[in-house]
């Protein structure tokens, strides 16, 4: 097979892809970073667009570089004289390729046994996944598509992450976003929350890669102003899909922190303040426990401690 020439021991992994469902857009974002064997580049492209018959669809890869790159080309070869009908249509095309992908990876292992090859695919990091997303019936949808189960899932929430910085790259998109997202700040915190995962995990690098797929601008320029009357009619019906590298990030990465910085600074000055009210009334009841210790000063204190989670509250006199 000239598909899979990598050696099982020369690993590749690419590790962090978000993807977020704004007002208007959808947002695709990761690292630039691939590690082999200790070494890494920073210059992998891991979001691209495949032209179908009639609409484009942003993809994304995160895993064993060459598995998901094999299952793009795949999926690729077919989009182009494919129209979608389906909703589910791009993700099980997708899922199809996956499953050429583990047969390819079945006679290169000899035949195997499909368990043997799960054991194969762990054991030599081949695991990869894809993140789908495109517009249908201009509905949003992001796709997640699985090698290992050779399964495609539909993101239920407006935000997904998928590669070894999913778990703080969610963390971060449930802090940070929300529902209904203008595309603008949706762009910006995609771009931040990876520039923040690549901080923390060391294999994911610099700088953020971003993909924006848009919706009919023309129906969406008119949602947000109904009375505009500068909307040209070929605006209508048009979509586009863009992938830029945030190069320029550092410029504004700064300001972006100062305000986190800010507000976290403001929540925990809040959170003191409560803790000072109720530690103010803690005192209160232990002075007055103190300086008369009676059944119904410690029945006090005990009721103070009992609403705080402490579930035992007992005194006695030492001998």
């Amino acid at each position: 097979m000239n598909s899979f020439r990598e050696s099982p021991k020369r690993k590749t992994r690419v590790t962090i892809i978000i993807g977020l469902i704004c007002k208007d857009a959808i947002v695709l974002a990761g690292d630039s970073q691939t590690t082999r064997e200790g070494m890494k580049r920073t210059d992998a492209q891991k979001i691209t667009s495949i032209k179908f018959a009639d609409r484009s669809v942003l993809i994304a890869q995160a895993g064993h570089a060459g598995t998901s790159a094999r299952a793009i080309e795949m999926l690729r070869e077919t989009a182009t004289t494919t129209q979608i009908t389906d909703y589910r249509m791009p993700a099980e095309m997708a899922r199809s390729a996956m499953i050429q992908v583990k047969r390819e990876l079945k006679e290169q292992y000899c035949n195997c046994t499909m368990s043997e090859l799960q054991d194969l695919i762990r054991k030599d990091e081949l695991q990869s996944e894809l993140m789908l997303a495109y517009y249908f019936d201009s509905r949003p949808y992001i796709f997640t598509v699985d090698l290992a189960v050779a399964r495609c899932d539909k993101e239920t929430s407006w935000y997904s992450a998928i590669g070894c910085g999913a778990n703080l790259g969610s963390y971060l998109l449930s802090e940070h976003t929300k529902r209904d997202m203008d595309k603008g700040l949706g762009f910006t915190l995609a771009a931040y929350i990876i520039e923040t995962v690549c901080k923390h995990d060391a294999y994911c690098s610099s700088p953020a890669k971003v993909g924006l797929i848009l919706n009919d601008l023309g129906a969406s320029e008119k949602m947000k102003d109904p009375n505009s009357q500068t909307i040209h009619p070929s605006a209508f019906g048009l979509s586009l899909v863009i992938i830029s590298t945030v190069n320029k990030l550092p410029r504004w990465s700064n300001k972006l922190e100062k305000i986190m910085q800010s507000e976290k600074e403001r929540r925990n000055k809040t959170i003191e303040r409560l803790l000072s009210k109720e530690s103010d009334k803690v005192k209160k009841l232990w002075k007055d426990f103190i300086a008369k210790a009676t059944p119904r000063t410690a029945e006090k204190l005990a009721k103070m401690f009992n609403e705080s989670g402490i579930s035992s509250f007992e005194g006695f006199k030492s001998q």
